[in-house]
């Protein structure tokens, strides 16, 4: 799901402009620089390619493994290198075939797009989460650094190895 929002040039947000689409190609019919194109990345830009790279199995295998493991930091170590090994290798697909392409065309027309995760920046099995997402994208042919930069890179609290990256939020809500 995308969702198109008109914004003033004051910053407020028109909520009668909103739209959601579930078509990717649409973005391009109705988007002009006043827009600011909000999507999700799970599930709209892109979509585990196997059952094992979901979230929930990820999380069954790693709670498996601590019931199995009697020491407590032993269990969290190899459920950690687990879900690790699977977050970093397992490719991912296009939900939308056309979706680099599309946001290319979005890209060069200026057109402010930001996508939204329910992942944290960094999680026990994976200290640079952002990153980590933004790659598999970039495999994908999607760059979102490539959009038009609105937020600039913070610096995450309580990490030194890596800065946000631009236009992607991390609401830090992992469910």
């Amino acid at each position: 799901m995308v969702c198109l929002m008109g914004v003033s040039s004051l910053g407020q947000i028109f909520a009668n402009d909103a739209i959601e689409a579930t078509d990717i190609s649409i973005l391009l019919q109705v988007s002009d620089q006043s827009t600011l194109i909000l999507t999700d990345i799970t599930d709209t830009l892109y979509k585990p390619c196997n059952t094992m790279s979901d979230k929930r199995w990820r999380s069954y295998l790693a709670g498996r493994v601590r019931e199995i493991v009697l020491d407590p930091l032993l269990a969290s170590k190899i459920a950690s290198s687990f879900e690790n090994t699977i977050v970093n290798q397992v490719d991912k697909v296009l939900v939308h075939k056309n979706a680099p392409s599309v946001i290319r065309e979005l890209q060069a027309r200026g057109i402010p797009l930001i996508a939204i995760s329910l992942k944290n920046w960094a999680a026990p099995y994976d200290p640079n989460f952002g990153i980590t997402t933004s790659n598999h994208l970039k495999k994908l042919g999607i760059d979102l650094e490539q959009s038009v930069p609105l937020l600039g890179k913070v610096q995450v609290e309580g990490s030194s190895s890596f800065e946000s990256i631009q236009e992607i939020i991390a609401t830090d809500e992992y469910t």
